[in-house]
C-alpha cells in the first residue's frame, strides 16, 4: 500500500517556510544557513524601522557605554584600539562623529560652539548685510531669520573641515612618532568628539546647577574650565597616541590646542560669511 500523498491546494501544516534570503528552511524565525530572521509584518512598524535603522549604524548594545567611557575617561584608546585593530568592542570613529553631530544639530544658539546667530554676526558685517537687505528687499528682522535657518545646518555640515586641519597640524608635529595621515586624523576625530561630548554632557548640568542654587554660573569661568579640560584631554591623548613622554606631550597638547581654537574661530567667520553671501 503506497504512502499517502497530499492532496493538490490543501494547507502545507508544519512544512517549513524556505528563507527568503537564501532558500534555506526556517528554524523558527531565523535561517540555519544565512542567520537572517524572517519578514513580519510588524518589521515595518515606525518602531522597529527606527530601531533597526539605529542598530545598523550604531549597534545599540553594550559597545555604546563602552565607547562612551572611553572617550570621556581614556584619551586616546579608542585611538589606538582602533589603529590596532581591536574594534569590536567600540564604535567606529566615524560612527561616533554622526551620533554626536546629530545631536549638535539640536543645540541652541547660545551653546553651539559652531554657529554665529544673526544677533551677533551682522554687526561685525555692517556692508554685506545692508548690501543684502537691498537687493532681497528685506528688513533686518527677516534677514536674520533667513540667515539663522540656514547658518546652523551650513555650520554642522563643514564640520569635518575642522578635523581635517587639525589633523594636518597634528600629522605635521608628529610625523617623527606616526607617518600616517589617516592615523592623525582617527586621533583627532576622537578629540573633536570628545569637545562636542564635552559640551553636550556640561549643557544640562550647568541649567540644574542654575535651576537648584541661587547663583548665575560666569560665562568666562565655564569656558575657562572647559579650555582646561580639552587642553588636559588633547595633551592625554597625544601621549597615548604616539607614545611620546609627557613634556612632548604637553608640547604637542598646547599647539593643538591653539590650532583648535584657531580653527574654530576662523571656521565660525567664514562660515557665517559664506552662508550670509550665498542668501
Amino acid at each position: 500500500m503506497g504512502e499517502p500523498t497530499q492532496a493538490e491546494g490543501s494547507p502545507t501544516h508544519n512544512v517549513p517556510q524556505p528563507c527568503a534570503n537564501c532558500g534555506a528552511p526556517l528554524s523558527g524565525r531565523y535561517s540555519a544557513a544565512c542567520g537572517q530572521r524572517a519578514v513580519e509584518a510588524r518589521d515595518f512598524s515606525v518602531i522597529r524601522l527606527s530601531r533597526d535603522w539605529l542598530a545598523a549604524d550604531f549597534s545599540l548594545d553594550s559597545r555604546g557605554l563602552v565607547t562612551l567611557r572611553r572617550l570621556l575617561f581614556a584619551p586616546g584608546r579608542l585611538s589606538v584600539d582602533y589603529m590596532a585593530g581591536r574594534r569590536s568592542a567600540t564604535y567606529s570613529p566615524f560612527q561616533i562623529f554622526v551620533l554626536v553631530s546629530l545631536v549638535f544639530f539640536l543645540l541652541p544658539d547660545n551653546y553651539d560652539i559652531v554657529k554665529v546667530p544673526a544677533r551677533w554676526f551682522f554687526g561685525e558685517f555692517m556692508d554685506l548685510t545692508n548690501a543684502k537687505m537691498e537687493s532681497l528687499e528685506l528688513s533686518y528682522a527677516e534677514l536674520s531669520i533667513l540667515y539663522d535657518n540656514r547658518v546652523g545646518t551650513n555650520s554642522k555640515l563643514g564640520l569635518i573641515t575642522i578635523i581635517g586641519a587639525l589633523a594636518l597640524v597634528s600629522w605635521i608635529i608628529g610625523f617623527g612618532q606616526v607617518k600616517e595621515f589617516g592615523k592623525h586624523f582617527v586621533a583627532t576625530l576622537h578629540n573633536v568628539c570628545f569637545v562636542m561630548t564635552m559640551f553636550l554632557l556640561m549643557i544640562p548640568l550647568i541649567v540644574l546647577i542654575n535651576v537648584l542654587l541661587p547663583i548665575d554660573l560666569p560665562r568666562r569661568g565655564i569656558e575657562a574650565f572647559s579650555a582646561m579640560l580639552v587642553l588636559i584631554y588633547i595633551t592625554l591623548s597625544q601621549r597615548c597616541v604616539l607614545r611620546v613622554g609627557m613634556m612632548r606631550s604637553i608640547y604637542h597638547g598646547i599647539l593643538l590646542f591653539v590650532a583648535l581654537v584657531a580653527s574654530i574661530y576662523f571656521y565660525r567667520i567664514g562660515i557665517s560669511w559664506l552662508t550670509l553671501w550665498s542668501l
